[in-house]
């Protein structure tokens, strides 16, 4: 660690070059940029917090979304990903830092201060049921070794193919950890990674947010070249997987673009084929909801690799969102609605739909919206959820898992625009097996 802080410190004088002077870019107390291209978040530098990870109910949405893939014979390995703040220590100038969140930075061990919260939060994970893949011990290890190696392209934020790797290599460990059977039984074919063609993010990371929030900046972003790498397979063409289920699928983030070489290197790590399900601005959960609502009928892969940001906190909405897409459930009862407009209301016909057990559908006969206003009113509260689903397909059906322990009285669907055709508003419940399975992990 004091070879990383050294080397980096040489970097420390360096002066900040010309901002955006525009909008949240201008505030010193939230991006710092210096004049090698680098921009930071103060998001990026903060000591990681458990963002909601010591709440109980948090905590259970976890088991819970890790015994549903259990419930289907798969394995799940999450990965929290750092964006590349913590490895940023030694460019910052202590002029333009003071006072400001990324002074944090120019503190005497904060790389090993960050170290130690990422052991913390990963131990929160796993308490909570959710098998994690280190990623940042594991780049800490690597770059102690070589503390040179950059990880993160400059300004973009991703990581390079380097830091993908090292990705690779974490959830490798973490399969061998956890279930060594699954590791070996994966391990049938043979995959090498070559560098590809260069590329130059034109539409994404902090230029293009720059540009979209600050359209007459005087700003100019660097032209960043970013390297890439793809996947060479080894073995004869006629040893490819032809199964009609994938053996391991990735819902990853932007960070498992097909050209940073994260799912490369899993071919190569892991050796078997992957697919990759990742989803660009998608978020924590994106990915895991267009790839299950895309065919709830699809078979289920033996691994699931779940790479985000770890920088989002974690609603019960998103997991009431997720989880009926995972558990099989039966309608008990709809209303249809032909040439609704704006708005609709269902009250259910049986009494006694309560709690967990039982799921919300808003469902259209076209696709049309990729968000509606959602209310459920209970006979002691009511709530309001925004359903979104900002990338990938256009959805034709709404989920949402119903909360509390008191009985539904309303369903109210709000559009944003007048619906055309049929809509309808189902209830349904899980089924028993599975919700058992679910909620008590047996």
């Amino acid at each position: 660690m004091k070879q990383i802080l050294l080397t980096l410190a040489l970097l420390g004088t360096i002066a900040s070059a010309a901002r955006p002077d525009c909008g949240d870019f201008a505030d010193r107390s939230k991006f710092y940029f210096d004049n090698q291209g680098n921009i930071l978040s103060r998001f990026d530098v903060g000591t990681l917090t458990d963002a909601g990870l010591t709440d109980p109910a948090t905590r259970e949405y976890f088991r819970r979304l890790a015994a549903a893939f259990s419930y289907h014979g798969s394995q799940l390995i999450a990965m929290p990903l750092s964006v590349f703040g913590w490895s940023f220590v030694g460019r910052i100038d202590p002029r333009e830092a003071q006072g400001t969140p990324f002074a944090a930075l120019l503190e005497p061990g904060y790389l090993d201060k960050r170290l130690v919260a990422n052991q913390q939060r990963l131990a929160l994970y796993r308490s909570a049921g959710l098998p994690v893949a280190d990623y940042i011990g594991t780049a800490f290890a690597i770059l102690r070794i070589n503390p040179n190696l950059n990880i993160y392209n400059p300004q973009d934020t991703h990581w390079t193919p380097d830091g993908a790797k090292i990705g690779s290599e974490a959830v490798a460990a973490q399969l061998v950890e956890i279930n060594p059977q699954l590791k070996a039984a994966l391990n049938t074919k043979h995959f090498d990674v070559k560098a590809g063609t260069f590329a130059y993010f034109k539409n994404s990371g902090w230029p293009y947010a720059i540009r979209k929030s600050c359209p007459n900046t005087t700003w100019t972003p660097l032209s960043e070249t970013i390297r890439t790498a793809e996947s060479v397979a080894l073995d004869p063409v006629g040893l490819l997987d032809d199964e009609a289920a994938p053996s391991v699928v990735v819902l990853g983030s932007s960070y498992s673009s097909p050209i940073l070489g994260f799912v490369p290197y899993l071919q190569k790590d892991l050796g078997t084929e992957v697919t990759n399900a990742g989803q660009s601005g998608g978020g924590t959960f994106g990915a895991i909801r267009d790839y299950f609502a895309l065919d709830a009928a699809q078979p289920w892969a033996k691994l699931y690799i779940w790479e985000f940001p770890d920088t989002f906190l974690f609603p019960d909405t998103e997991f009431r969102q997720v989880l009926p897409l995972l558990l099989p459930s039966t309608e008990i009862e709809r209303g249809s609605f032909t040439a609704p407009g704006s708005s609709i209301a269902y009250t259910p016909k049986s009494s006694g739909i309560a709690g967990s057990r039982y799921v919300a559908e808003v469902a259209f006969d076209k696709p049309q919206t990729r968000e509606l206003s959602l209310t459920l009113t209970y006979t002691d509260h009511a709530e309001t959820v925004q359903l979104t689903k900002a990338r990938g397909s256009i959805p034709t059906q709404f989920l949402i898992e119903l909360s509390g322990t008191t009985p539904l009285k309303t369903v109210t669907a709000t559009f944003p625009s007048a619906a055309q055709g049929s809509v309808h508003v189902a209830i349904r419940q899980y089924d028993e097996a599975a919700y058992e399975a679910d909620t008590t992990g047996n």
